[in-house]
């Protein structure tokens, strides 16, 4: 497997993290999220790389802290190329809100921590352990890379802006629209609204989404990245 692969599902696996930070016009989030685990199937450029195993549990000392695991299982012929990464995000419920605190990459055998970000919400900044900090307004959303996993709800304001975060770096899309479509994937055939966003000024990178619809949307496809450098999720059974 070439480097330029090699980085690629490093990006992806570093993308995988989940949670939204609580500021104003953030979309609502159940008051107690249920924990649960969910899989995905992972393409890059075609090539089939193996699994993505996320799951979702309560944790702090008060029981008001979620956090959201994200692991990448390479499958056999990957993985002789590449380590698995788990992605983990810590978020605090507020008002029905889910606010993001912080979250790290680490290296899933060993567990050593690669990369690490916190939010100063005070402040309006995104600090990096091995980067330049990202600052944000009350305008932007924060959502941490780079779906929410049917914890948030599927509004999704067309115009909207939002920061997608990972422990690298955060890059902002827009709200493009949301289309009703019927999708299949491994986990079955379903009933999703297709949450479509860009970059702005480059519209060939796109984060895009299909929500199962009803109490429950989680997502079932997600497509994400640049032209001949796409990545496509699709859920497991």
């Amino acid at each position: 497997m070439s480097m330029g692969r090699r980085q690629a599902f490093v990006r992806l696996a570093m993308a995988l993290l989940v949670a939204v930070a609580g500021s104003p016009g953030a979309p609502a989030m159940a008051d107690d999220p249920a924990e649960r685990t969910l899989r995905y199937s992972v393409e890059y450029q075609g090539r089939n790389l193996g699994k993505i195993e996320i799951s979702i549990s309560r944790d702090g000392e008060d029981g008001e802290d979620c956090l959201v695991r994200s692991v990448s299982r390479p499958n056999p012929l990957a993985a002789m190329f590449l380590e698995s990464h788990t992605i983990e995000s810590r978020y605090r419920m507020r008002s029905g809100e889910a606010v993001l605190l912080s979250g790290r990459e680490l290296l899933t055998k060993t567990g050593e921590v690669r990369r690490s970000f916190e939010v100063d919400h005070a402040a309006g900044r995104i600090l990096f352990s091995a980067g330049e900090p990202a600052g944000f307004d009350t305008a932007t959303r924060l959502v941490a890379d780079p779906f929410p996993l049917g914890l948030l709800g599927a509004e999704s304001a067309e115009g909207g802006r939002f920061l997608s975060v990972n422990p690298k770096r955060a890059r902002l899309f827009e709200a493009k629209g949301v289309v009703e479509e019927v999708v299949t994937v491994p986990a079955g055939t379903f009933a999703t609204l297709r949450h479509d966003n860009a970059a702005p000024g480059n519209p060939e990178r796109i984060l895009r989404l299909w929500l199962r619809q009803g109490e429950d949307p989680v997502p079932v496809r997600i497509v994400s990245g640049r032209k001949g450098k796409r990545t496509v999720m699709e859920l497991l059974p």
